[in-house]
């Protein structure tokens, strides 16, 4: 992790500077679909592979939204149908494979 120059913001090396989804309504996604499934950020940060303060941030909006990986493994633990479900950009459609859950 390192800070941005002069914003005092963490960002974590998966961070990704493609502004995909702003990291504020990233985040605000990811904590509601989180909560709409019962789901701790302990849970949330094991199924993604990073740590709960990570899960934090993001959620509260204070970092980055992370690279592209991070936000599949992201979608599928949090059991999306379509990425912009989680990344708050609905003019941007982009249906999931469905299936049966296999997070690595």
């Amino acid at each position: 992790m390192s800070s941005c120059a002069g914003r005092g913001r963490a960002v974590w090396s998966d961070a990704s500077p493609e502004p995909y989804a702003d990291s504020v309504r990233f985040g605000q996604q990811m904590q509601i679909l989180r909560e709409r499934r019962g789901m701790s950020r302990e849970v949330l940060a094991g199924l993604v592979g990073m740590p709960v303060d990570w899960v934090k941030q993001v959620e509260n909006g204070r970092i980055q939204a992370p690279g592209i990986d991070t936000v599949l493994r992201a979608a599928e633990a949090l059991r999306v149908r379509d990425l912009a479900e989680l990344t708050g950009r609905g003019e941007m459609p982009a249906p999931l494979l469905q299936g049966p859950s296999r997070i690595t």
